[in-house]
C-alpha cells in the first residue's frame, strides 16, 4: 500500500466516522451486517468501489467545468450571423465563406499522480470508464466528408 492509498482510505473512515452520527435503520443494518459476516471481504471491496467511484466523479465533475467554461467563452465569443449590415454581402456573389477555425482540442483527463495506487488503477480497468480521454461514443474521431463544396449553391 502506498502512502497515497493509506491517505485515501483514512480520509474515507474519517468522513464515515462523522456521518456516523446519523439513525440507521435496524432492519437494513441486520441485513448488512449479516452479509458481510457472510463474505468478510466485502468491507474491503466496498472501500475499493468507493475510492474508484469518488475518483470518477471527480473527474467527471472537472469535465463538466471545463466543458461549461468553453461553452461560456464560445458564447461570449460572435457567432457566423454576427457582424455588420454588409459582412456576409460577398456570398450574394459566388465568392464562399471562409472556413470556421477548428475548435480547440478537449483537454485530457485529469491525471494521476505515477503512483496511482495498485487496487484502484486495476478496478478502474474494469469500470467503464475511459481513463485516456477518449471518446466511448463509438463515433470515431476522423469522420471526415468525401464530398465536394462545388454543388453548393
Amino acid at each position: 500500500m502506498t502512502s497515497e492509498e493509506k491517505n485515501l482510505i483514512e480520509g474515507l473512515f474519517q468522513r464515515l466516522q462523522q456521518a456516523d452520527t446519523s439513525p440507521k435503520d435496524a432492519e437494513a443494518e441486520q441485513l448488512i451486517r449479516a452479509r458481510t459476516a457472510e463474505l468478510p471481504s466485502a468491507t474491503y471491496l466496498l472501500v475499493q468501489a468507493v475510492l474508484v467511484q469518488e475518483h470518477a466523479l471527480a473527474n467527471a465533475q472537472a469535465r463538466i467545468a471545463d466543458l461549461e467554461s468553453r461553452l461560456r467563452n464560445a458564447q461570449a465569443q460572435p457567432g457566423p450571423g454576427g457582424g455588420s449590415f454588409l459582412s456576409g454581402v460577398s456570398r450574394l456573389f459566388g465568392n464562399k465563406p471562409q472556413p470556421q477555425a477548428a475548435p480547440p482540442p478537449l483537454p485530457q483527463q485529469l491525471s494521476s499522480s505515477n503512483d496511482q495506487t495498485d487496487f484502484l488503477a486495476s478496478d478502474t480497468q474494469d469500470s467503464g470508464f475511459d481513463q485516456a480521454g477518449g471518446d466511448d461514443s463509438g463515433f470515431g474521431s476522423d469522420d471526415s466528408f468525401s464530398g465536394s463544396d462545388d454543388n453548393l449553391v
